[in-house]
């Protein structure tokens, strides 16, 4: 342990790390403890001690004498400091085993990246960094040309505690965010809601038609992203459906726009989460136009001179904002599943579950590859959850792909919680059981339950995966392995 004294706000504590610290009291981040040689070896030796064993290393860049990744100058989300690059290779076995992405640089026209941001958070020495979105946004706001609207992603809520000392921290939240000058403030869980039902009625039509079973989940971007490289065979299997964020973007620009009689051109949607992948550019008008990550939204707020005790507490806006306990739950890894679950059976059954069924315990494990067999009637729904792009090559490998109906992926372990984008200063500190106590509490636990999201069908989107839907919801993938042979 080692006694860490801020020289920003004098905060004193003790820590057990040797890399840059985050001050929790103020957030300045502090250099990096000096290290010595055999010091910087035990760390690159124990961060990935586990994930190491039994594993085949593989080429990223056949060049032995450069360990480290190389950063295309076009990576829309990371950037490199030369000058504090030691040539560890931590980014590199990052890469290679827990983003699972394998290339030929002597082959690629540029470096594979699907923007996880794993190599950022294991650096020891702060030589990769993410590029920061917050200060064009904040840009925005101060020109007061635009409407900003701030998504807030639910993977956030079990933080929000950490710096915000009260028991209505979400409240609290929206109201800083106002504060700031964000117009309008949504609450992200309405469009994992509104994902599931659009998710689960393209699943429905799946099984009506016999179209390709098993239906894989599109929500992580990182994992997508992945899927059209390293596996473009599987796109068919893949859920058309955007993610929750685009899909929120999309109607805050449509429906939204026209129920309040905005200007769509002149709405400007910015999402704040854990997610590093939502930062790549889409050329979707509709889809998200910036994305702000929790730690980077720290640095807006001490910039703005936010004091939480003194902000006036603010609900969410209207119209885009109600959530369900599903909506919470599918930011953990299992909870998509979870939610589809549930609403598949309202479908199927036209009946919906007790309050005491609506767990779904077996998809809560721990393992990096879990299953369960949902009886629903006199179906059985075979489901698989997947975390880590090595755990797919896994079960891809074992050629059990086919046994399952329905498969969720996500490149993060515990879903989206343990996003890169996180507070850097609570980068351990993760706990699934928060958001499961959120869900449970809440009076509405199911997706179908949204009145909100059910005007929204009834006003503007008709019925699930209608038109309108596939128009502004939905999108098509590209077979983008060209990429690791494009040289």
């Amino acid at each position: 342990m080692k006694t860490f004294i801020c020289d920003n706000c004098g905060y004193t504590c003790e820590v057990d790390t040797n890399y840059g610290f985050v001050c929790p009291n103020c957030g300045k981040k502090e250099e990096e403890y000096k290290k010595s040689d055999n010091e910087i070896d035990a760390i690159i030796d124990s961060v990935l001690e586990d994930v190491f064993q039994g594993v085949n290393s593989k080429i990223i860049n056949i060049n032995e004498r450069q360990k480290s990744i190389v950063i295309s100058e076009n990576n829309e989300i990371i950037d490199k400091i030369n000058d504090k690059c030691i040539n560890c290779g931590q980014c590199k076995k990052t890469c290679e085993m827990i983003a699972n992405l394998e290339y030929d640089l002597n082959k690629c026209k540029k470096p594979i990246c699907t923007s996880c941001g794993a190599c950022v958070l294991n650096c020891p020495t702060n030589a990769l960094i993410f590029k920061q979105s917050y200060k064009e946004v904040k840009r925005i706001i101060n020109l007061n040309e635009k409407i900003v609207v701030a998504i807030v992603d639910p993977s956030i809520y079990e933080y929000l505690f950490d710096f915000i000392k009260d028991k209505d921290a979400e409240e609290v939240f929206v109201g800083a965010l106002k504060q700031v000058g964000f117009d309008y403030v949504f609450n992200g869980a309405f469009s994992k809601d509104l994902c599931i039902l659009e998710e689960v009625t393209e699943f429905a039509e799946r099984l009506k038609n016999k179209q390709l079973l098993p239906m894989i989940t599109s929500s992580c971007p990182s994992w997508v992203d992945y899927v059209q490289i390293y596996h473009p065979e599987l796109l068919k299997n893949v859920s058309n459906c955007k993610t929750p964020v685009q899909m929120h973007s999309a109607l805050t620009k449509t429906y939204y726009a026209n129920e309040k009689g905005f200007d769509s051109s002149k709405i400007v949607t910015v999402s704040i989460g854990n997610c590093t992948s939502v930062k790549k550019v889409n050329d979707d008008a509709l889809n998200i136009n910036y994305n702000i990550t929790l730690n980077e939204l720290m640095s807006l707020f001490r910039e703005e001179e936010i004091n939480f005790e003194n902000v006036n507490k603010k609900d969410y806006d209207e119209l885009l904002s109600e959530s369900c306990g599903s909506g919470y739950l599918s930011c953990l890894s299992g909870g998509e599943s979870e939610s589809f679950a549930r609403t598949f059976y309202r479908i199927m059954k036209k009946a919906k579950l007790r309050s005491d069924e609506l767990d779904f315990i077996t998809l809560r494990k721990i393992d990096g590859i879990r299953s369960a067999n949902i009886q629903i009637g006199e179906y059985k729904l075979r489901m698989a959850v997947v975390e880590g792009l090595d755990n797919l090559e896994k079960l891809i490998s074992s050629g059990k792909l086919s046994h399952y109906h329905y498969i969720e992926v996500m490149n993060c372990k515990n879903g989206c919680i343990s996003g890169s984008g996180r507070l850097i200063s609570n980068i351990d500190e993760i706990d699934p059981d928060f958001i499961y106590s959120k869900d449970l509490k809440m009076s509405k636990r199911c997706s179908h339950d949204n009145k909100e999201i059910k005007n929204v069908y009834t006003k503007f989107l008709g019925r699930p995966l209608s038109e309108k839907c596939l128009e502004i919801l939905h999108c098509g993938y590209k077979d983008n392995s060209k990429y690791l042979k494009d040289k």
